[in-house]
């Protein structure tokens, strides 16, 4: 779906025509861009690490449509996701990993293949489209009447749109695991800062 079709449709959502959709847009991708884990916003990069400032880690620049990390190896050995405190004090820096301040760090590994959400860029002509909103139209759409409930003031409207983004946002979500999921595969860690 396209963003003149996003628009027009969220309109009819919150019957009104006086909505600057261009406005809430960051605000929507924001949204979008926390809370959908899904094959069209996955992003995969190699990284090599270098000497960091912190002692005994090394450090690589995130990629700049990063978002969140969902996975990162050292070959074929996956490391374990920690906040960067925890990987200051750990014991085995080598075998675990912390995105703080727009770097990844990691001990002892100089190259590392970084599987990740990509942050979905801002739709800018009326032609614009991407694959979430091609894909996923109702995690678009309900984001946006969501904002523009709450900027129009009308708070039941606002959380029955929260409401409705949050069953999209599940679905696709849901769909994705299902997809991803194989047999005899072992749990893994999902990245979460201490107190997260």
């Amino acid at each position: 779906m396209d963003w003149a079709s996003l628009k027009l449709l969220a309109s009819k959502f919150v019957n009104r025509k006086d909505i600057d959709w261009q406005a809430l847009q960051p605000l929507a991708l924001d949204d979008i861009n926390n809370a959908l884990v899904v094959q069209e916003n996955e992003g995969v990069a190699s990284l090599t690490l270098s000497a960091s400032a912190l002692s005994g880690l090394l450090s690589s620049q995130l990629p700049a449509d990063f978002a969140a990390p969902r996975a990162v190896f050292a070959g074929r050995t996956e490391l374990n996701p920690v906040d960067i405190q925890g990987l200051l004090g750990s014991r085995s820096p080598a075998t675990q990993f912390a995105v703080s301040g727009g770097q990844l760090y990691s001990g002892g590994n100089s190259t590392v293949s970084l599987v990740y959400s990509k942050r979905m860029p801002l739709l800018v002509a009326d032609s614009d489209s991407n694959a979430v909103a091609d894909k996923y139209s109702p995690v678009w759409l309900y984001a946006l009447a969501k904002h523009a409930a709450h900027r129009i003031q009308d708070f039941d409207a606002r959380d029955q749109h929260q409401a409705a983004f949050d069953m999209a946002v599940g679905t696709a979500n849901a769909n994705y695991a299902f997809a991803t999921m194989s047999s005899g595969a072992g749990a893994r860690p999902q990245y979460a800062p201490a107190g997260g």
